[in-house]
């Protein structure tokens, strides 16, 4: 039951999957860059979130993290209202 949920979560796009590790590896070192602090958990804060966008290069790359941000979530079950 667990694996369908993933699967279905990632759907096609399951070689996307390094991608989803390293937007969260981008998002936890940017949080502990500007935030001074590692976050341990799923989902975000809103202040982890703004603290992640000030360290994107662009809109577009942080675009494709704030995706791989909210996969991540998915597969954790946890909610990605922020």
């Amino acid at each position: 039951m667990a694996r369908a949920k993933l699967q279905a979560i990632v759907g096609g796009c399951a070689g996307s999957l390094p991608s989803v590790e390293s937007g969260l590896r981008c998002f936890y070192a940017s949080a502990e860059k500007e935030l001074g602090r590692r976050v341990a958990v799923l989902p975000p804060s809103l202040d982890e979130i703004v603290a992640f966008r000030t360290t994107s290069r662009s809109d577009e790359s942080f675009s494709n993290y704030l995706g791989y941000l909210k996969v991540g979530c998915m597969m954790a079950g946890k909610p990605t209202e922020v």
